[in-house]
């Protein structure tokens, strides 16, 4: 499933985003995020991308996040998240998720 995320990842908005990206893991679907529009992430967003990374290697789940701008990439490549997380363009999963 492709799930696009808001403009600003707020502390305030990770926790429902979370639970929605769990949810959809728990579920057996693989998850791919897509950040195109995303300029801003709060450390509870990141925290929540490593828990969903975490969830879809338990889980078997292919997982990625897919179109970050430079600022969102920038805040990956400072905090090492880069190096967990999974990020490819999107057009590479577009098939995938129709499955």
């Amino acid at each position: 499933m492709i799930y696009k995320t808001p403009e600003k990842i707020t502390a305030a908005e990770s926790q429902k985003i979370a639970e929605e990206w769990l949810e959809i893991l728990n579920s057996g679907q693989d998850l791919y995020i897509d950040m195109v529009n995303t300029t801003y992430i709060a450390s509870a967003g990141l925290r929540s991308l490593i828990i969903a990374i975490k969830s879809a290697r338990a889980k078997g789940c292919d997982f990625a996040v897919c179109n970050p701008n430079s600022q969102v990439n920038e805040i990956f490549r400072v905090t090492g998240l880069s190096k967990i997380v999974p990020i490819n363009n999107y057009e590479i999963y577009k098939s995938k998720s129709k499955r």
